[in-house]
């Protein structure tokens, strides 16, 4: 049993680290935050068997399991407290293929966002949410729906002053400037939907082509706030995930010390245990992040507040 245990969580961390796409990694480091769990059973099963070497190697492993978690829950806004700023409500939820309740969505948009960014957006799904009246609740959109779960878009309260459609065979990317009244800069907002890493090589795929559209997003943006909204498909725990955002982008729940916000499965009976569902900004910091139920949806919808960072002033 103390093998079994110490072996389980040594090849999560293992599994964390390993920088190339398989599926056994993928789902294995996924998966790592339950995986832990075996190590202080390790630790214990050692202990009574007073096998103290491998109750040392057991509880560094869980040691170095353990602080991998640790920065989920602590802040990291510490910017806000010399500089201006200008608060933005952004939502990501996934619509389940168009069958999300689009009035459940809209009330629980008007309540908590000024930007809604929407994944497997289709035709009908796109109808619903209109005669809901989201069209009236943001009266600005840019919009991609698609059959299947290849639709995207976003709603906003605020003007867009620019649009772009990324179209792909899979799955399609959509940004867009937003006019966020007392930002000293428009800040762009992406859109993106991964493929699912059960489908590895789709998966892997798109992972390379977020970190492409990424480094032209810096273009697009001209200096200003980015914010990147979405369902990745992917966990912090994914290294191939990881190096995304060693383009200069923070995970907003890690950087707000929010916690795990597991938003899959959603509504559904089985209670969410994987957070595949982020919003990640660039100049610009998150300060809240936390889940809301979506009925008829199987994520839940994700909603953080950003504030847009303002220039120092400085005496002439």
């Amino acid at each position: 049993m103390g093998w079994l245990s110490l072996g389980t969580i040594a090849l999560g961390l293992v599994a964390r680290h390993l920088p190339f796409a398989s599926r056994p990694v993928v789902i294995g480091a996924a998966l790592f935050p339950y995986l832990a769990l075996a190590g202080p059973l390790s630790v214990i099963v050692f202990s009574l068997r007073r096998r103290w070497l491998l109750v040392g190697a057991s509880a560094t492993v869980t040691a170095a399991a353990i602080a991998t978690q640790i920065p989920q829950h602590l802040s990291h806004k510490s910017e806000n407290a010399r500089r201006g700023v200008v608060p933005v409500r952004v939502m990501s939820v996934n619509l389940c293929l168009g069958r999300a309740s689009a009035a459940s969505l809209v009330g629980s948009a008007l309540e908590n966002a000024d930007v809604v960014a929407v994944q497997e957006l289709t035709p009908e799904g796109l109808a619903r949410l209109s005669a809901a009246g989201m069209d009236a609740a943001f009266p600005y959109r840019h919009v991609y729906p698609r059959p299947g779960a290849h639709g995207i878009g976003l709603w906003s309260k605020f003007a867009l002053s620019q649009a772009w459609t990324i179209a792909a065979p899979r799955m399609p990317f959509a940004a867009a400037k937003i006019a966020v009244p007392g930002a000293h800069a428009d800040p762009l907002l992406v859109v993106v939907h991964v493929t699912n890493p059960w489908h590895i090589d789709g998966w892997a795929a798109d992972i390379r082509r977020l970190s492409n559209a990424l480094r032209e997003a810096e273009d697009w943006s001209e200096g200003a706030a980015v914010i990147v909204a979405g369902d990745f498909n992917s966990t912090l725990d994914m290294r191939p995930f990881r190096d995304v955002l060693r383009l200069g982008y923070r995970d907003a729940a890690r950087q707000a010390g929010a916690g795990f916000t597991l938003t899959f499965p959603g509504s559904m009976p089985v209670p969410p245990l994987a957070a595949i569902d982020h919003i990640l900004v660039r100049r610009c910091t998150a300060v809240t992040a936390r889940t809301l139920i979506v009925p008829g949806s199987d994520h839940r919808a994700l909603v953080a507040t950003i504030t847009i960072n303002q220039p120092i002033a400085t005496s002439a």
